[in-house]
């Protein structure tokens, strides 16, 4: 179920990508020699943002195991969930949020330099290094998937969860380097407003998550035993 929740954040996030990422994506230095050259152009930028994910899919999956250890894994879920809830319900919240990820954009000038720098070459690894780049930015969608990727309470499944998420949102940064000229700023805003509805949905599933409900893929049952007491001195 996680898996499949991953997947369904990336697809709707393409709606969120066409209003916020576009205009980066819109500015890859595309090689137009011929229909090849474009798409590996978009590819190799493709390539870099979802090795990016994945990357911060195994640092967070490994924050979720630590959590995972303790014993404090539905509890995280719950307090993840919840945290989600309200920043999806009560929009003074939200404001200031999205006016925070506005301020660290605006803030990271060493990333902007070296975006600028990037985008003055048309090679191969110049466009997957802004596609690394695209990754590193800061992005409320990106920051949902991370908290998925915590919830996993592994490195492999949080590098996974990442990587399926940034494999959903392929059909639109995709597309854009190649024809989103045809897509109006006006058009691509639009698409936004679907957003709250997936931000509640995610919210609600990570608190059925922990809370123990034993429906096997949506909220599986888990053993509260200690397992500390199998390790014994021979």
């Amino acid at each position: 179920m996680i898996y499949w929740t991953a997947i369904v954040m990336g697809l709707v996030a393409n709606l969120h990508c066409l209003g916020m990422c576009g205009p980066i994506a819109l500015a890859v230095p595309i090689k137009n020699n011929s229909t090849f050259a474009r798409w590996k152009s978009a590819l190799s930028y493709n390539l870099g943002r979802i090795t990016v994910y994945a990357l911060l899919g195994t640092v967070l999956g490994l924050l979720g195991e630590g959590i995972e250890l303790i014993g404090m894994q539905q509890i995280a879920s719950i307090a993840f969930g919840l945290m989600i809830l309200i920043i999806g319900l009560v929009p003074v919240v939200s404001n200031r949020l999205f006016k925070l990820n506005g301020t660290l954009f605006s803030s990271i000038s060493a990333l902007k330099k070296t975006f600028a720098s990037l985008l003055k070459h048309k090679s191969y690894p110049a466009i997957v290094g802004i596609g690394a780049l695209n990754g590193l930015l800061p992005c409320g969608m990106v920051y949902l998937a991370l908290v998925g990727a915590v919830a996993t309470g592994s490195v492999v499944q949080g590098a996974l969860f990442m990587t399926l998420f940034g494999l959903g949102t392929l059909p639109v940064m995709l597309a854009l380097p190649l024809v989103g000229s045809l897509l109006s700023p006006r058009i691509r805003s639009k698409f936004r407003t679907i957003l709250p509805v997936v931000t509640l949905c995610f919210g609600l599933l990570l608190i059925a998550r922990g809370s123990n409900l034993g429906i096997p893929y949506f909220s599986p049952q888990k053993s509260t035993e200690v397992v500390g007491s199998t390790l014994q001195c021979h």
